[in-house]
C-alpha cells in the first residue's frame, strides 16, 4: 500500500546512519514478489477450507447456511495467508456467493454500494490526498511539534494530539498518519547523541502506533474501517453521535497505552526546536491551494457538527463537499488524479466486508459463531462481560492474524451476544472492534505497525513487550473506564 510522501530522509538504524526510500519502507512486502508456488499453497490452503466446509454435514447448520459459512471461512482464510489483495478475494466472495445461489446481488451489495458508508471513505480518501499535496499535513504536524515536544509525557500529547488532527481532517487511516509522523521522528533522531538517540526515537515510534492508533476512533471519520465496524454491526451512527460515544473511551486507552510505554520504553525525550522551525520556514506561506483546503474541510466538519439538526447523512456531507472539492476552478484537486491514485483495493476490500456482514445477518450465522467461539457462559456483569469480550477479541486476532478478517468474525458476534443479554449491542461490538486495533504481538497483525516497522525504529521484540502490557491497558480502557463510561451516559441502562 501506498503513503503519501516520497522523498529520502537520513535515518538512525542498527548504529549506522542510512539514506531511507520513505515510498518504499525497507520490510514492507507484496504479493507479487511471492513465488508462484508459495501464492498458490496459499490458494490451496484457502479453497481446501472452503470446499471442505462445503461437502460435510455440520449439525445445527442447513445446507445453505453450510455453503454460506464455507464461503466465509474460505474468504477469511485467504486474507489471512494474504493469497492476494483483499480487494480481490472480497470480489470473489460476492461473485461466487452469487452464482453459487447462496445469496443475491442485491442482499449483498446493499450494504455498501447503496448507502452511505462507502462513499464517505470515498470522500475521506480525497481529503487525505488533498492535505498530502498542499503540505497542509507536514505544516499542522510541525506546528504542532514546536509546542509538544520538550519532554516524554509532552511528546506523548503530541501523539494525542496530532492523531485526534489527523482524524478531524480525514487522514482516513494510518498510513497517512505514519507516513507523516514517522519522518519527523526519524529527523529527530538523526539530531540526537549517543544511545539517548535510540532510546528516544523507540519510544516516540512505540507512541506513534500504541498511543496514536485509538486515535483513529476518536471521530466518525479517523478510520475507514469504522465504516466497516458499523457495517458488520448492522449500526448506523451520526458525526456528533459517534463522537459521544466512543471518544471517551478511545481517549483512555490511549492514556493507559502512553502510561506503559512509559514503564516499557523510559527515555528522555527532547526535539530540538531547530526541526520544526526549520520546516515550517521552508514551507513558507500558506498557498491558495491550502486555504482551499482548510475551507473545505471546515465546511465539512461544520455539516458534520450540526447534523442532528439538519438531517443530513454524515456519509452524504462528505461526497457533497468532496464534489466541490473537484469542481473546475474552485476545486484542488484533479479527478482523473484522484482515479488513479484511489485505493481500490480497500473499497473492493470493503464491499466484501460489508457483503460478509450482511450473509452472516441473513443466515443468522452469528449466534452458531458465538456458540463455536464464546464459552457458553457469559458474565451478566456488564464490566465483566467488558474485560471479557475485549480479552476474546484479542484472542481472535491473535489466531485470524488480519486485523479485519479478526471483526468479520467478533464484531457480529459480540454484538449478538450483547443482544441476547439486553445489553446495547454497539457498546459491545465497538469493545471488539478497539481491542483488535489497540493491541497487537506481532507485526503481521496490522498493516500499519508492518508499515511504521519499515522505518527501523523498533523491533519485533517492542512491538511483543508492547502487546503484552496492552492486553491489560486496553481491556481495562474499555472493559472498565469504557463501560462506566457507558452506564453514565445512559448507552447501558
Amino acid at each position: 500500500m501506498s503513503t503519501p510522501c516520497s522523498g529520502r530522509i537520513v535515518q538512525w538504524q542498527e548504529n549506522t546512519m542510512t539514506a531511507v526510500d520513505l515510498s518504499r519502507p525497507a520490510t514492507t512486502t507484496s504479493p507479487d514478489s511471492r513465488t508462484p508456488l508459495n501464492t498458490g499453497l496459499r490458494w490451496a490452503a484457502g479453497i481446501t477450507v472452503g470446499l471442505v466446509v462445503w461437502f460435510i454435514h455440520i449439525p445445527d447448520l442447513n445446507v445453505r447456511q453450510e455453503h454460506g459459512a464455507a464461503l466465509i471461512l474460505a474468504t477469511i482464510v485467504l486474507w489471512l495467508l494474504r493469497a492476494a489483495p483483499q480487494g480481490v478475494v472480497a470480489l470473489l466472495f460476492v461473485v461466487t456467493a452469487i452464482l453459487s445461489g447462496v445469496s443475491d446481488g442485491e442482499t449483498l451489495l446493499r450494504p455498501s454500494w447503496t448507502s452511505s458508508q462507502i462513499w464517505f471513505v470515498f470522500a475521506s480518501f480525497g481529503f487525505g490526498y488533498m492535505i498530502a499535496d498542499t503540505s497542509l499535513g507536514e505544516r499542522l504536524t510541525s506546528r504542532l511539534l514546536r509546542y509538544f515536544s520538550r519532554s516524554f509525557w509532552s511528546f506523548g500529547l503530541f501523539a494525542i494530539v496530532s492523531g485526534t488532527v489527523f482524524s478531524v481532517i480525514g487522514m482516513a487511516g494510518d498510513f497517512a498518519r505514519v507516513g507523516i509522523l514517522y519522518p519527523v521522528i526519524a529527523a529527530a533522531g538523526a539530531t540526537m547523541k549517543g544511545l539517548r538517540r535510540e532510546a528516544s526515537t523507540r519510544a516516540m515510534a512505540m507512541m506513534i502506533l500504541g498511543v496514536g492508533q485509538p486515535t483513529l476512533m476518536y471521530v466518525f471519520n479517523g478510520f475507514w474501517l469504522n465504516q466497516t465496524f458499523l457495517g458488520l454491526a448492522q449500526e448506523k451512527l451520526s458525526y456528533v453521535g459517534w463522537f459521544t460515544h466512543f471518544m471517551v473511551p478511545s481517549l483512555a486507552v490511549s492514556v493507559l497505552g502512553l502510561i506503559a510505554i512509559r514503564i516499557l520504553f523510559a527515555a528522555d525525550i527532547k526535539i530540538p526546536a531547530d526541526i520544526s522551525r526549520s520546516k515550517l520556514e521552508s514551507l513558507g506561506r500558506l498557498t491558495p491551494a491550502e486555504w482551499r483546503t482548510m475551507g473545505f474541510i471546515g465546511l465539512a466538519i461544520a455539516l458534520w457538527l450540526t447534523s442532528s439538526w439538519t438531517g443530513l447523512d454524515a456519509g452524504w456531507i462528505a461526497l457533497s463537499v468532496f464534489v466541490l472539492m473537484l469542481l473546475p476552478g474552485i476545486g484542488v484537486m484533479n479527478f482523473q488524479d484522484f482515479t488513479r491514485r484511489m485505493n481500490w483495493n480497500i473499497i473492493f476490500f470493503l464491499t466484501g466486508a460489508f457483503a460478509l456482514g450482511a450473509l452472516i445477518k441473513e443466515l443468522h450465522l452469528a449466534p452458531i459463531v458465538e456458540h463455536w467461539l464464546v464459552p457458553s457462559q457469559l458474565p451478566n456483569n456488564p464490566f465483566v462481560l467488558g474485560i471479557v469480550a475485549s480479552l476474546l477479541s484479542m484472542l481472535i486476532h491473535l489466531f485470524t492474524g488480519d486485523a479485519a478478517s479478526a471483526m468479520a468474525v467478533t464484531v457480529p458476534v459480540f454484538h449478538h451476544a450483547a443482544v441476547m443479554y439486553g445489553l446495547n449491542p454497539l457498546v459491545y461490538g465497538f469493545v471488539a472492534y478497539m481491542s483488535i486495533f489497540s493491541q497487537y504481538f506481532f507485526l503481521y497483525q496490522a498493516a500499519g505497525v508492518l508499515f511504521a516497522y519499515g522505518y527501523g525504529l523498533f523491533t519485533q521484540k517492542d512491538i511483543f513487550k508492547f502487546g503484552l502490557a496492552s492486553v491489560i491497558t486496553t481491556s481495562l480502557g474499555l472493559g472498565v473506564v469504557g463501560v462506566f463510561y457507558w452506564q453514565v451516559t445512559g448507552m447501558l441502562h
